[in-house]
């Protein structure tokens, strides 16, 4: 299985950007309507839904504008509140399959369809190669696997920016504290390891807070079992998170 780890694809190295400006209301005020309707939401980040839904009215066709944004590469339209194109980045990962492989044809067969149908980063899963985590401690052991805190060390695609056109290449997050989960019999595609997957991605698709996120599936060639690289949390949702996962 060691062949699993050995690809590092062109498509997959951290670029450096610029942080996006984040505005104040009063900054935000004095904005055009031009102006405004190229904002993302990590420019709104700093002001609060109140704030927010004034501006959205004081340009009210603001929304209806961005929905219509086009993707500078194909003309098409983008999905509503990022600059992911779907058709675009659908093409980059269906070109990209023949340089990756998980091992199991159920585990890449998830993966090539999460890709193929996302529309937002948040959608899609990745195949990570193991060399990409650096394992820091583990958190917990029990019946279905064990927990692990990690570094994830080119981290997921930026959300907000996720393809530089210029350099044709993902931009990422860089290093990113992840939480591994390695199921007690995840050498197979194990119901347990399917349900896992499935849920998260459930989860995904139906909140806009990222809080489940599943970033990708890993394989440990130490234990020789895989492993689903997931959002870590520092507060409550971690300790839920074990108890529900290592419970038997």
């Amino acid at each position: 299985m060691s062949s699993l780890n050995d690809f590092r694809g062109n498509n997959y190295e951290i670029l450096t950007y610029e942080e996006p400006k984040k505005y104040t209301f009063e900054e935000l005020q004095k904005l055009t309507f031009n102006e405004f309707k190229h904002l993302t939401m990590e420019n709104l980040s700093n002001i609060n839904s109140k704030e927010l839904n004034y501006l959205f009215q004081k340009h009210n066709d603001a929304i209806n504008l961005r929905e219509k944004d086009k993707c500078p590469e194909c003309d098409k339209h983008r999905y509503f509140d990022t600059t992911y194109c779907e058709l675009c980045n659908s093409k980059r990962f269906s070109n990209n399959f023949s340089k990756w492989a998980g091992g199991l044809p159920e585990i890449d067969k998830l993966i090539e369809e999460s890709q193929l149908n996302a529309r937002t980063p948040s959608e899609l899963v990745e195949w990570i190669p193991y060399y990409e985590i650096d394992i820091k401690e583990n958190i917990a052991d029990g019946g279905l696997g064990s927990v692990y805190r990690a570094i994830w060390k080119i981290g997921p695609i930026y959300h907000e920016r996720p393809w530089d056109v210029k350099k044709q290449k993902w931009i990422r997050e860089g290093e990113k504290e992840v939480a591994i989960k390695v199921f007690r019999d995840a050498y197979t595609f194990s119901p347990e390891f399917q349900n896992e997957i499935k849920a998260s991605l459930k989860l995904q698709l139906q909140s806009s807070s990222f809080m489940n996120n599943i970033y990708g599936i890993t394989y440990d060639p130490q234990q020789e079992k895989y492993c689903t690289v997931v959002d870590f949390h520092c507060d409550g949702d971690l300790r839920h998170f074990i108890s529900k996962f290592t419970r038997k």
